[in-house]
């Protein structure tokens, strides 16, 4: 019975990456020097950022270097695998490679583009935002906060 409970055990550190590098947070695009400072992606276009969950989905969208997060309306999600010992993921047409802890190489057909994990306050939205009540409405203040309890 032990031998039996060592094993799965075992299988569910090995499934949920066990000591493998793991992708599981938020990563920014680093950028390249563009006009008035404001860094740009390899791309030319908005620096892109990555949120990886712990459970095989990653969101990704545009970074908006004036407000310091990801712009809702571009947020997309994606279901990801990972493979070759958890050090590469595989996500829509993006492959993404970690060098280390702290740095991962994204390709997406000949284009690489260089991350950074983020540490700190999530740059990207909420997953569920609470409804807003409308100053005047009584009836949605009350279901605010019921729906806040």
């Amino acid at each position: 019975m032990r031998a039996w409970a060592f094993r799965a055990v075992l299988a569910l550190v090995a499934l949920g990456g066990g000591c493998a590098p793991s992708f599981t947070g938020q990563w920014l695009e680093e950028g390249v020097a563009a006009r008035r400072g404001v860094p740009a992606s390899v791309t030319g276009l908005k620096r892109m950022a990555l949120d990886f969950g712990p459970i095989a989905e990653v969101r990704y969208g545009s970074f908006d270097e004036r407000a310091g997060v990801v712009d809702a309306a571009s947020l997309q999600s994606a279901p990801y695998c990972k493979f070759a010992g958890g050090k590469v993921a595989h996500f829509g047409a993006m492959t993404a490679r970690l060098q280390d802890r702290h740095h991962m190489i994204v390709t997406v057909g000949d284009v690489q583009m260089r991350f950074n994990r983020h540490r700190g306050r999530s740059i990207f939205p909420p997953l569920i935002t609470p409804p807003v009540a409308a100053a005047d409405d009584h009836d949605s203040f009350i279901v605010a906060r019921d729906w806040l309890k």
